[in-house]
């Protein structure tokens, strides 16, 4: 595990591999471990260099937190870890609330090559803004969610013109630990479309 500081602020992050930047950002009771846990980093690094990263919200991050009502400030403070870490033109996979940062960050213009939203919190909230993006965007939901409604899914997609849908039956709000197998095909799977 590694450390910087931005904005007065200890942030702990994880890096592996070599190539195309993705990152990997959890939900409000998730770190980094959670996606240590499914083994997707070690996957991946083989053909990316693959960073993770606690983010200053939440139960289990081990960065130091700071609390906004106003989740643009995240997404501010994420380009801010971005540039301090040289992260550039990344694929951005986000859960929960760190899928709505994710699209709060891309709706703020910061650089993202694509990015993954599993669930993402705070849709209604930016709903008249979705259209505005433009970046390939990959939808994850677990069909059984009992925290975010899978309407918002839907809405989501029909809002984003360059993105894709993916249910996992029988796994709640967080699928990608449910179904690990079924959400990291999915994932790959748009990687590779990346690359085309």
């Amino acid at each position: 595990m590694n450390w910087l500081n931005v904005q007065g602020l200890k942030i702990r992050y994880f890096v592996q591999g070599e190539g195309n930047n993705i990152v990997f950002l959890h939900g409000y009771s998730f770190n980094i471990e959670t996606w240590l846990s499914i083994n997707i980093i070690e996957e991946l690094s083989k053909n990316y260099k693959v960073f993770a990263i606690d983010m200053p919200y939440g139960l289990r991050s081990r960065s130091d937190k700071f609390y906004s009502n106003n989740r643009d400030e995240y997404a501010d403070f994420l380009n801010k870890i971005f540039l301090e870490l040289n992260i550039i033109s990344p694929i951005i996979v986000g859960a929960s609330i760190s899928g709505e940062v994710t699209l709060r960050y891309i709706l703020r213009k910061y650089d993202a090559r694509a990015a993954v939203v599993i669930a993402p919190s705070g849709i209604s909230e930016i709903e008249e803004k979705l259209s505005e993006i433009k970046i390939p965007l990959l939808i994850v939901w677990g069909d059984k969610d009992d925290l975010i409604p899978l309407r918002n899914a839907y809405i989501l997609k029909e809002k984003v013109k360059n993105s894709q849908l993916k249910i996992i039956n029988n796994a709640k709000h967080a699928c990608y630990l449910d179904k690990p197998d079924e959400f990291k095909g999915y994932l790959k799977e748009f990687l590779l479309s990346l690359e085309k």
